[in-house]
């Protein structure tokens, strides 16, 4: 499995930050948010969203493609190939609390919007 960084989102919220990347520091806070794209011969597969800090934001395998463990692969080239000792994510339902459990992710807090409540899991390199 390859995967090929397509392009970046600015989300950056550190006005520091903010600062040394040039950014206009006018607007509201954001954060960088990188994406990568994963292939497997000719095939792309899914992807995955992530900051820098150890968050992933999303990870999609593309429905074809379900049910061949390319959503475990993924993270875990992403793990293996990041600088980060930690990494953090919030599953949506209870089916992917432990599909992630299963991958080494352990749950740590809940994290609460005025929609739901939402479980935070970490996994430690």
């Amino acid at each position: 499995m390859e995967f090929v960084k397509t392009t970046k989102q600015y989300l950056i919220n550190n006005y520091k930050e903010k600062l040394e990347l040039g950014l206009d520091t006018a607007y509201a806070p954001y954060h960088i948010v990188e994406y990568k794209l994963f292939v497997v011969g000719d095939k792309h597969v899914g992807y995955m969203s992530y900051d820098h800090t150890g968050s992933i934001w999303n990870v999609e395998v593309f429905p074809e493609y379900r049910g061949n463990s390319f959503g475990k692969q993924m993270l875990m080239k992403h793990i293996d190939e990041s600088n980060n000792d930690k990494f953090v994510l919030s599953p949506i339902t209870e089916e992917l609390v432990t599909y992630y459990e299963k991958i080494g992710f352990k749950q740590t807090e809940k994290y609460e919007s005025h929609f739901a409540e939402f479980p935070i899991m970490e996994f430690i390199v």
